[in-house]
């Protein structure tokens, strides 16, 4: 038990490179449908796309997914008015809303691709789990 109150443990190297392959996958159909898309890392927030996640926990059901990161003017924008208090303001929904949008977009595109790719309604609502593909 960690001190949080936990155990985090690592998936094995064989499942970790089976998600970062899918995780490839999936860049590189969305990349072919125009989209521009890149694979989580600390940057993301200075880029704007589909951005592809890899889970490397050994107790997660879907190692892969995939959300939607707005221009981060637009972030900015957005964060600032919510912490004026203007929670109203279309502009401090306007990620969410397009994240949303997108999400539809996305499952379109990766089940087009011959990914199984659902919604991820729990954790990240506007997330798409990719939980695997068909050979190709």
């Amino acid at each position: 038990m960690s001190e949080y109150g936990f155990d985090y443990h690592d998936a094995s190297d064989e499942v970790v490179a089976i998600r970062v392959e899918l995780a490839d996958q999936a860049c590189t159909e969305l990349r072919r449908a125009g989209l521009p898309v890149f694979l989580y890392d600390s940057r993301v927030e200075e880029r704007a796309g589909a951005v592809v996640y890899v889970d490397r926990g050994a107790d997660v059901v879907c190692g892969v997914s995939v959300g939607w990161s707005c221009d981060p003017d637009m972030i900015q924008a957005a964060a600032d008015s919510l912490q004026r208090g203007d929670s109203a303001a279309s502009i401090s929904r306007y990620p969410g809303v397009v994240a949303m949008h997108m999400r539809g977009a996305l499952i379109g595109i990766l089940t087009s691709a011959g990914f199984t790719a659902v919604a991820d309604d729990d954790l990240n609502p506007d997330h798409v789990q990719v939980l695997g593909r068909e050979s190709v």
